[in-house]
């Protein structure tokens, strides 16, 4: 959980990992999701290109160029008390088969 402290408002946003079968459908979801209100509280969802080992090289670079996505997803700005994973995979699933998601 993340949290964020705007003059004295402690406010908690939560992330998540989605897992796509096809990369393709995850590029999909990015464009249709990103920026788009989700949940209760209608927050505005933040879906990028999940980073982790994509950056490590072999030989110990470290750069990303001609890098290709891989096929999950990195959430964040929803609201982690009331959010299930059900309610992630439900949002996502229009967009392809979603493997697995860990909040």
């Amino acid at each position: 959980m993340i949290y964020l402290i705007l003059q004295g408002l402690y406010i908690f946003a939560g992330y998540a990992f989605v897992y796509f079968e096809d990369e393709r459908d995850a590029e999909v979801a990015i464009h249709g999701l990103d920026n788009t209100p989700f949940g209760y509280d209608r927050r505005k969802l933040s879906v990028e290109w999940a980073r982790g080992e994509r950056g490590r090289q072999c030989d110990g670079s470290k750069s990303m160029a001609n890098q290709r996505p891989t096929k999950t997803l990195f959430i964040i700005n929803f609201d982690p008390i009331r959010t299930r994973v059900r309610d992630i995979e439900k949002h996502f699933e229009p967009y392809g088969k979603v493997l697995h998601v860990r909040i």
